[in-house]
This record gives C-alpha cells, structure tokens and sequence, in this order.
C-alpha cells in the first residue's frame, strides 16, 4: 500500500499549551507528524511534543527560530493531543508560533519513520530557505516518502511552497 496523506489539523498560532484534534479521517494505526515553529523574540524556547511520541527534531538557534518534528502511531481510543511550551513571550511584540498535526496513512507501524537527516539552516535573513539535501540514497528504499519543514523568521504566519523535484 502506498502511504497516503490524509490531511492535517488546525494550525495553531497562540503561544501556550496546544491541543491538536487530527483530520477529522484519522484511523487508529495512521502516522501522525508533529510540527512546531516559533520566531523567537528573546530568551531560549522550548517544546515538548505530546506525551507518547517520538521526537525527530527538536532544535533552536537563537534568533533563527525553534523547530520540532515528532511522530506518533494513533492508537485506538486517542483523540486529542497536547503539546507544551516553555519560555514564550506573549503579547505585540512576543514570539509567533505555528503548530499542527498531519495524518499520513498506509506506513508500517513499525518502521514508520527510517534514516532521519535532520539540520537546522541559518537563513534567517533570507526569503529564500536555501538548498534542502535529501537524505543519502543508501537510506532510502523505493517508495520511501521524503519529508521537509521549513521556516522563515520573516514570515512564520505565512506559506509558500517548496519548489524543485517534484516539490
């Protein structure tokens, strides 16, 4: 079966402890990524995906933005999920934050994420992300689905779409 997106949750955009409802599709068994990126105003951020999944990526680099990727196979029963947030600054001139959760269906539960290549850029002056080098070939089997986050200190409530290679 090839892996499938299903779709994603509400973004969240306030600074606090978030709770994430996934598509309103989600099955027990799907793959559920985490997503979190915050433009840091002062101080060292941090996050904590919701209990229970595993982190993939959980970096900052100070004025260039904190990112954190989890997963988590949905398990029966489970229909929210909370993350938690630390050292934020809130109000006019705090730090502004984007979190959601994407179902992704038809992976092995047991293997669901493989060979993780995992960096953080520094393009925090720039509009343009840069070059994303994928994963090493030798890490990648046939029909493997390629992943990539990307922030923009610039401009965190807006989005535009990766483009090159099938992007």
């Amino acid at each position: 079966m090839a892996v499938s997106y299903i779709g994603a949750s509400a973004v969240t955009t306030t600074i606090a402890g978030q709770t994430h409802t996934p598509h309103v599709n989600t099955q027990t068994g799907d793959l559920l990524l985490f997503f979190h990126y915050t433009t840091p105003n002062t101080g060292t951020e941090a996050v904590t995906p919701p209990d229970g999944w595993t982190t993939i990526f959980n970096a900052i680099s100070q004025n260039f933005g904190l990112i954190c990727v989890a997963w988590h196979i949905r398990a029966a029963g489970e229909t929210t999920y909370t993350s938690s947030i630390a050292n934020h600054e809130t109000g006019a001139s705090g730090d502004s934050m984007l979190e959601w959760v994407e179902t992704y269906r038809g992976v092995d539960p047991t293997t669901a994420i493989g060979s993780v290549t995992a960096a953080n850029s520094t393009w925090a002056s720039s509009l343009n992300l840069g070059s994303i080098a994928a994963p090493a070939s030798t890490s990648l089997a046939v029909g493997n689905m390629v992943c990539v986050f990307g922030g923009r200190m610039e401009n965190v409530t807006g989005q535009t779409l990766l483009t090159g290679d099938s992007l």
